[in-house]
């Protein structure tokens, strides 16, 4: 896998929250996908080191504070655990997006002092809830602003997108266009984080069509030349979640700082870490 450069980066590890889809904890790993070391919670190792534990052939996921081993799923298998949520437990989609929201938000806000925060959010379930805790970081005084990839059509997105930005503009939030997007992400300092929900789990850059796509490759650059934090919604968009495989295109990849991972580490992250 060919890395290129990234950013100084920390993460926490909190092991008592719980998702409405299984369990949900903040991740980040010793070695970033795209290659610099850093401090960190959980570290990628090839089997549990403790006299107790059995052996594992082929890297893993380690909690560094217990010494555990840190399962990993398929987003096939992180869907059909959102599935046995909602026809099992009679969570709904809004009250899933809320709890992923909560998670996202609170690291957002460990990782934003005094800047503005903006959400790139897609045509997602990831994007929905990433918007989700855009508006909770609003109402913990938090400057926000949004971006919806493909929000200037607003027949093709998704009913979950539709009733969170609806949710979000009612709230006082505002949303940008990539011109404006451009403007703020070039200004600098201003800008202290940025969010990236752009694809999430399913969905490729070359699922996208062509205008989107061209919009999507723009962001990319512009987020790549000029923001130092970048938070990941479960993988940096132009890393397929389930191989861990980059984009061909290597300009469609978002350089991240941070991962938060919903649920659970995905295993495309595991393998992007192997390598």
């Amino acid at each position: 896998m060919r890395n290129p450069p990234s950013r100084k980066n920390s993460a926490k590890v909190p092991q008592d929250q719980t998702s409405s889809s299984g369990f949900q904890n903040r991740y980040s790993s010793q070695e970033h996908p795209q290659g610099r070391r850093t401090k960190n919670k959980i570290t990628a190792v090839s089997r549990d080191t403790r006299p107790d534990s059995p052996r594992i052939s082929g890297p893993s996921f380690q909690i560094a504070a217990s010494g555990t081993m840190c399962p990993c799923i398929t987003p096939l298998q992180m869907l059909e655990l959102e599935q046995l949520a909602t026809s099992e437990l009679g969570l709904s989609d809004d009250m899933m997006a809320e709890n992923a929201a909560s998670c996202i938000a609170r690291e957002a806000c460990d990782m934003a002092s005094n800047g503005r925060v903006i959400i790139l959010a897609g045509n997602t379930k990831t994007g929905a809830r990433a918007i989700a805790a855009g508006r909770q970081l609003r109402n913990h005084g938090v400057r926000v602003i949004v971006f919806v990839l493909g929000g200037e059509n607003q027949g093709s997105l998704l009913e979950i997108v539709k009733r969170q930005l609806a949710i979000y503009r009612n709230s006082g939030g505002q949303i940008v266009s990539v011109e404006k997007l451009g403007a703020m992400v070039k200004a600098g300092p201003e800008v202290n984080l940025v969010v990236d929900a752009l694809l999430g789990m399913h969905l490729s850059v070359d699922d996208l069509g062509a205008g989107d796509q061209a919009t999507y490759l723009e962001v990319a650059e512009m987020v790549n030349r000029h923001v130092e934090r970048v938070l990941a919604v479960d993988v940096p968009s132009g890393l397929d979640a389930g191989s861990g495989s980059p984009n061909p295109n290597t300009t469609a990849l978002v350089i991240s700082t941070h991962i938060i991972a919903l649920g659970a580490p995905k295993m495309g992250l595991l393998t992007a870490f192997a390598e």
